[in-house]
């Protein structure tokens, strides 16, 4: 399992992506910006999800200071204000997100950052696997009315379609 830790000193946007990660099978935690480094180096996490802009360093300066340390750290940037990967990519920023966060676009960096083949392929399955049970679960077809069994696997039977809510 990928350990994650969420530096940023807005406590409400740390626990909803903390949340969001958690869901997608990752081991997370929420620091401020204070002790961020020195919980880096008693516990380097896989992944740093650092905020832009905090009251004592911005993000990438804290970056750049966590890959000095620990260089095969993943290390995304995340930031309300429109940020550019490219304006970041000198600094040792491994990628770029726009708060608040949304799923999709959480996926598509998680899988950017997860450079290792086994580890995307293990993301993949969970990810597969939570998107399978998400199906909802219908005891009739909204579509044709016909009753449903458990294999149904996300389509009808009869009428062949998607059973989505």
């Amino acid at each position: 399992m990928n350990k994650v830790l969420i530096i940023d000193d807005c406590r409400f946007q740390g626990i909803i992506l903390k949340d969001m990660l958690e869901k997608l099978g990752y081991e997370t935690n929420v620091i401020g910006e204070i002790y961020g480094l020195e919980n880096i180096e008693k516990q380097p996490p896989d992944i740093v999800f650092v905020n832009y802009i905090m009251k004592d360093v911005t993000g990438d300066v804290l970056i750049e200071k966590i890959k000095e340390k620990c260089p095969n750290i993943k290390c995304v940037l995340c930031s309300s204000n429109i940020i550019f990967y490219a304006d970041y990519k000198d600094r040792k920023v491994d990628a770029v997100i726009h708060t608040p966060v949304d799923k999709d676009k959480l996926i598509r960096v998680l899988k950017k950052i997860n450079l290792d083949e086994s580890e995307n392929s293990n993301f993949q399955k969970k990810l597969d696997k939570k998107e399978a049970s998400s199906v909802p679960k219908f005891k009739f077809c909204p579509y044709c009315g016909s009753k449903l069994n458990d294999n149904s696997n996300g389509k009808c039977p009869k009428c062949v379609s998607e059973l989505k809510s």
